[in-house]
């Protein structure tokens, strides 16, 4: 994570595999990335890109993009609470 007074960039990956008696039960993985950057003091526009994939859900390749605008409630230095759409 990457945070300045005005940006915010986050980045993600996770990945579960499971073996039980010679048989594969989970195999898959997750990647992506969020961008956020204030327009004013409170409100911010994102932007994010999702990758998935899951062999023994038969999922060869998800993808998923998104953006919007968000609010931050409470914004201070030891509390965030920020809704978004």
């Amino acid at each position: 994570m990457r945070v300045t007074a005005v940006d915010k960039l986050r980045l993600y990956a996770t990945s579960l595999y499971g073996k039980s008696n010679d048989t594969t039960t989970a195999n898959l993985w997750r990647a992506g990335g969020k961008y956020d950057r204030d327009i004013t003091g409170r409100l911010y526009g994102f932007g994010g890109l999702d990758f998935e994939h899951d062999t023994i859900g038969n999922l060869k390749l998800r993808s998923g993009i998104s953006g919007g605008l968000g609010w931050h409630v409470i914004r201070d230095a030891q509390t965030t609470f920020d809704v978004f759409g």
